[in-house]
C-alpha cells in the first residue's frame, strides 16, 4: 500500500469514527436483472423511448447495489410511456424473442400488420395497469384497469 493510500484509509477511519482495531466490512450485493429489465428502453424499430426517465438493466442495477438503506428506487409511469405486456404469441408474430428489445405500440402493430386490441395484452399483469400514452391506453382498453390488491 502507498503512503498516499494509507493516508486516505486513516482520513476515511477518522472520518467514520473507526479505531485502528475496529472493523468496518460492508458487503455490496449487487442484484442481476437480466432478463428482467432491458437492456434499453429504445423501440427496437425507431429508436423512440418508451419509458422515458426508466433505468435500463445496468443502470437499474448500479442504483440498486447503491442503496443501502434499502428505500428503493424510484420509478414513475406517465403519459409518455409505452411499456406493457402482451401475450407470447403476439411477441411471436412480430418476430420477436423473448427480452429481445421494446417495441413502442405502433412499430408492434407494423410488425403483426394489425391495430392491438385489449385481448392481445395479459390479463391481470401490472404492466398492463400503469398509466400511458393515450395510444396504448385505447389499444388496452377495459383490461388497462388496476388489477385487485394493486395500489394506485
Amino acid at each position: 500500500m502507498t503512503s498516499s493510500m494509507t493516508r486516505r484509509a486513516v482520513a476515511a477511519a477518522r472520518c467514520a469514527n473507526i479505531g485502528a482495531d475496529d472493523q468496518f466490512e460492508h458487503t455490496v450485493h449487487k442484484p442481476d436483472l437480466r432478463g428482467k429489465l432491458p437492456e434499453s428502453w429504445a423501440c427496437i424499430d425507431c429508436g423512440v423511448n418508451t419509458a422515458p426517465g426508466f433505468f435500463n438493466r445496468k443502470q437499474m442495477e448500479q442504483a440498486m447495489a447503491l442503496d443501502w438503506n434499502d428505500q428503493g428506487v424510484k420509478q414513475t409511469f406517465d403519459a409518455l410511456s409505452e411499456v406493457y405486456t402482451v401475450k407470447p404469441k403476439i411477441w411471436k408474430v412480430a418476430n420477436m424473442e423473448e427480452n429481445g428489445g421494446c417495441l413502442c405500440i405502433g412499430c408492434l402493430e407494423r410488425r403483426i400488420g394489425r391495430m392491438l386490441a385489449a385481448e392481445d395484452f395479459l390479463r391481470n399483469d401490472p404492466f398492463n395497469a400503469m398509466p400511458g400514452t393515450e395510444r396504448l391506453r385505447s389499444r388496452r382498453g377495459r383490461r388497462g384497469q388496476r388489477p385487485k390488491g394493486l395500489r394506485p
